[in-house]
């Protein structure tokens, strides 16, 4: 259940300068978020998400934005503080400390010519004004609390060393590493397959029952909302267009973007020429109003439909042809072990005995997890690895 009031952002704006004009990312936004609750902000590219994220850091970097008005007020203890009237050396005390903050992507967070451990000692040390002995004690334990195997090895890796997950992993750690009262996520998911997705949520949601916070989780994956927030906030072009809980904007949303939004989503039970876009479902006029489109929801996407004698048809022409590509048992392996005499003794079998058919015109979808050897093979099929076994026939 929500607690007591953390965050309030009031009427907020955030307007960024060029030469030729003046762009407002953020426009008149406001929210509140309560301890142990879950806020998800919505909405396609550019529609300000990030924006907002930053300007609650603080971190809108002038020149060319800036932050014009409006009010950030965090509640700690009985004090209510403006964060936008502290100075910047005050706000750094709370960076980190009380507010926290995940990236989008976290090789571009990580400092290449660091070690994961390193830098995530750094953060507790200037926080928590603790020696680089306990600094890296603290570290270690929560490498463990995020479920990084071999602690030890992890600190002492660097970024590249490490898996997608693994990253934002050590992301995470560094984030909590000071027991924020607000964790800010932006898209903290976005570049990773869905069985480590799964665990990166699970864990989010064990920390933060475990701590107690307030968690803003910026997304354009609505699955990902429905799974984790307690309410959504849709933005469009700046601005909030509707916010709510999350039952009720999933079950009955009102505004024609969320509707739009909503409807974007691929049927798992219909094959489509092309996947609408929001503009299929709803018409901006010349001021700016969105209204909802002159047809359904269900009229869009019949319109768009492969009915199944279109596509018996299109694969009976598809088939009729020869292979383009055809690969025979391919095996790709990589020596991880060898003996006495330099003999390899074990192998990861990254391809192991894989064959299929593509023929002109045709797409054929390859799916997994993480290692599970789809990236080994399409190198493979290039030579860019060299198969152990196996034919590869290119208009054979």
């Amino acid at each position: 259940m929500a607690g007591k009031l953390l965050l309030e952002v009031k009427n907020l704006v955030t307007r960024f300068y060029t030469e030729d004009e003046t762009v407002t990312a953020v426009n008149d936004v406001s929210f509140s978020l309560k301890e142990g609750e879950t806020i998800g902000i919505v909405g396609e590219s550019g529609s300000g998400k990030s924006v907002t994220s930053l300007s609650i850091m603080r971190l809108v970097s002038y020149p060319p934005g800036k932050i014009v008005r409006g009010e950030i007020i965090y509640h700690r203890d009985n004090e209510e503080i403006d964060l936008l009237q502290i100075s910047e050396r005050k706000m750094r005390s709370f960076r980190g400390n009380e507010i926290s903050m995940i990236f989008q992507e976290p090789m571009t967070s990580l400092n290449p010519v660091y070690t994961c451990g390193n830098q995530v000692a750094e953060v507790i040390q200037l926080h928590q004004k603790v020696n680089a002995r306990l600094a890296k004690e603290l570290s270690l334990e929560l490498f463990e609390k995020v479920k990084l195997p071999d602690p030890e090895r992890i600190f002492s890796a660097y970024p590249h060393e490490l898996s997608g997950g693994q990253k934002q992993r050590v992301m995470i750690a560094m984030a909590m590493s000071c027991d924020p009262k607000v964790l800010i996520a932006d898209e903290p998911t976005t570049a990773l397959d869905v069985t480590v997705q799964k665990t990166i949520l699970e864990l989010m949601k064990e920390l933060q029952e475990e701590h107690n916070m307030g968690i803003l989780f910026i997304t354009h994956d609505l699955g990902v909302i429905a799974e984790l927030a307690d309410k959504v906030v849709v933005m469009y072009k700046g601005k909030i267009v509707e916010q709510g809980n999350v039952l009720d904007i999933f079950a009955s949303p009102q505004h024609p973007y969320t509707k739009g939004l909503l409807a974007c989503r691929p049927p798992l039970n219909r094959r489509l020429h092309w996947l609408p876009t929001i503009s299929d479902f709803m018409e901006t006029s010349t001021d700016g109003k969105v209204k909802e489109g002159e047809r359904s929801i269900e009229e869009v996407i019949n319109k768009f439909e492969i009915t199944k004698e279109e596509r018996n048809k299109a694969h009976e022409k598809l088939y009729k042809q020869e292979p383009l590509l055809q690969i025979k048992n391919l095996k790709t392996y990589f020596p991880v072990s060898k003996g006495l005499f330099g003999r390899v003794t074990e192998y990861i079998k990254a391809v192991d005995d894989v064959s299929f058919d593509v023929f002109p015109g045709e797409t054929l979808g390859l799916v997994g997890e993480s290692g599970c050897g789809k990236t080994t093979l399409g190198r493979s099929i290039l030579r860019l690895e060299e198969p152990m076994e196996g034919e590869i026939i290119y208009k054979g």
